[in-house]
């Protein structure tokens, strides 16, 4: 189905969800991912679901915000209900995970 020029111009919506931002592989490799030029088309955020942060910097800079839920036990689900309502709504309104 070929793409119309009045669609051409919407940029997708595009969440990236992943455990922490350590400076392992998965988080490296996403990094890369996330900063190639094939992937300018899309409007990115990160979502980190524990407090490890020592990739979130780099996400920054290259002008991607980073949501951090810093969930360390099952009990933080409930204690951090608020901040996971807020990431519930950031994933609402996102075209793609």
């Amino acid at each position: 189905m070929p793409v119309s020029a009045s669609t051409t111009h919407l940029q997708r919506n595009l969440l990236h969800v992943v455990s922490g931002l350590r400076r392992g592989g998965a988080e490296t490799a996403l990094l890369r991912l996330a900063t190639s030029p094939e992937m300018s088309r899309f409007a990115q955020s990160v979502l980190s679901l524990h407090r490890d942060s020592a990739l979130e910097g780099a996400f920054k800079d290259a002008g991607i915000p980073v949501a951090r839920l810093e969930l360390g036990h099952f009990r933080d689900l409930i204690l951090k209900s608020q901040r996971i309502m807020i990431a519930l709504k950031q994933l609402r309104d996102c075209d793609l995970l």
